[in-house]
């Protein structure tokens, strides 16, 4: 098991030391959907530690080689479904750089074109 997939099992169980342990101290890890950058393990792990409520997160898929890592995860909340598709380069067995486009579920109508 990778430090990819030991993260998104911490963040499930909600077990912050752990998940924070999954990435080198000074990870950087970019939401570009918010503009967000959390400049180290500890500012993203507290993002999700501010998340209310008791989410439960399911991880759907995880491509990897080597040194890099993709997943697929879902993120249910009581107000709905959010998704996750994250891409991660490790170093040393730790997350040392990530960026995750989050969406959510069905929060977008389809574009008259395409119909």
């Amino acid at each position: 098991m990778n430090a990819v997939e030991r993260l998104w099992r911490a963040l499930g169980r909600r077990d912050w030391d752990s998940a924070e342990r999954q990435l080198h101290p000074s990870a950087r890890i970019s939401w570009p959907h918010t503009g967000e950058i959390f400049p180290d393990a500890e500012a993203y792990v507290t993002a999700f530690r501010l998340i209310p409520g008791t989410p439960r997160i399911t991880v759907e898929r995880f491509v990897a080689d080597e040194r890099h890592v993709g997943v697929l995860v879902s993120l249910q909340r009581e107000d709905g479904e959010r998704r996750c598709g994250g891409f991660y380069l490790l170093q040393e067995g730790r997350i040392a750089s990530g960026t995750e486009l989050w969406v959510v579920s069905g929060g977008r109508e389809v574009p008259p074109y395409r119909r």
